[in-house]
């Protein structure tokens, strides 16, 4: 397993880029598993306004854009277990898993997945450096 991008000292500076990234504080995880977030480039997200006038994004979905590989693969820890046995892996880090692992869920209406430890690959420093 690769080391954290995310030195000690910035702990909470990426804790608090992953909230604002997400619009809120994700809740205490229990047990060894890491809260993941799918990473969607910025190119799949469309813009566009609902009939209120609010602003909304739309991610491009998976079937669509199937010869794209990193949907799957690749994802933004944004929660840790108190158990996690995965020391070198904080909230921030961008990490390579396998497609289909872990149980997907939504925390307040974001899907993320659930993840052992165990089942990640690695910790990527630049998550579009990705090719499969």
């Amino acid at each position: 397993m690769s080391l954290s991008y995310i030195t000690p000292e910035e702990r909470d500076q990426a804790r608090h880029y992953v909230e604002e990234h997400l619009g809120f504080s994700v809740p205490p995880l229990k047990g060894k598993d890491l809260a993941v977030k799918l990473w969607v480039q910025e190119e799949d997200v469309i813009l566009g306004v609902n009939p209120e006038g609010k602003e909304i994004r739309l991610s491009i979905p998976q079937t669509v854009r199937c010869d794209e590989q990193r949907h799957g693969c690749v994802g933004l820890v944004v929660g840790r277990g108190k158990e996690c046995d995965a020391d070198g892996v904080q909230v921030g880090d961008f990490v390579l898993m396998p497609r289909y692992e872990g149980i997907s869920c939504q925390i307040k209406g974001v899907p993320v997945r659930l993840i052992s430890s165990q089942h990640l690959y690695g910790v990527l420093q630049d998550p579009t450096c990705i090719t499969l």
